[in-house]
């Protein structure tokens, strides 16, 4: 049986890769774009006709993933990162989700051929997301919208919101599907530097698993 797929989009800032993400979605499944009125206008002038804006001021993408979840029709959630392709067989394969899935993650891929970088993504892949069942927001969770409602969607914490709802997620009866293949920009890791950044987010993860609250993972993060 296939089911809609709504795959809600938040926006912060310019995304410059936001138009060659909306041509990979098929113009069968729901869109919603959230963000500020300026930010989506710059990322993207002429949308998709099925695409919906969902106007927010706040920058939080916690609380953009839940304001854009309010005007979702679909029977799946897909939350993307405005960063981050993922192949048009994906979205076939999502909306002919078996009952017994409640939903899943998609593999990351860099757009950078770095040797370091490959290694972060197959360690995201194989360890985090396939045998912890953490899905971190670039692998594209996809969710059922009663499991979402069911677990009150999204905390609206200012980082590790994704980690957190996985972590809830686990609660729930019901399969994860993980499927390939998203490609995610690696301009963050560039910019801060490979090895630098990827030591950065496990020294994050270690404090938000000792009990760190969002807000101050969120400065030490900014620095």
């Amino acid at each position: 049986m296939n089911q809609k797929i709504s795959v809600i989009i938040p926006i912060k800032g310019k995304e410059p890769m936001l138009k060659r993400v909306l041509q990979n979605i098929p113009a069968e499944h729901e869109i919603i774009i959230v963000g500020n009125k300026q930010d989506i206008n710059e990322s993207v002038q002429n949308l998709p006709t099925q695409a919906k804006r969902v106007f927010v001021e706040s920058g939080i993408r916690s609380e953009l993933f839940n304001k854009g979840v309010e005007k979702a029709k679909g029977d799946i959630f897909l939350f993307l990162h405005p960063d981050t392709l993922i192949d048009t067989n994906v979205f076939e394969q999502i909306k002919k989700l078996p009952k017994q899935y409640k939903g899943g993650g998609i593999d990351i891929h860099f757009d950078d051929e770095n040797s370091i970088l490959k290694m972060i993504a197959w360690g995201s892949n194989k360890i985090r997301m396939r045998f912890f069942h953490i899905i971190y927001g670039d692998q594209s969770l996809f969710v059922r919208r009663d499991v979402f409602f069911f677990l009150n969607c999204y905390k609206e914490m200012v980082l590790f919101e994704d980690f957190d709802f996985s972590q809830r997620l686990k609660s729930v009866k019901g399969k994860l599907l993980f499927l390939k293949t998203g490609t995610t920009s690696a301009r963050r890791f560039l910019r801060t530097g490979i090895v630098r950044q990827m030591l950065r987010n496990w020294y994050l993860v270690l404090l938000y698993l000792s009990g760190v609250s969002d807000k101050e993972l969120k400065e030490r993060y900014e620095k």
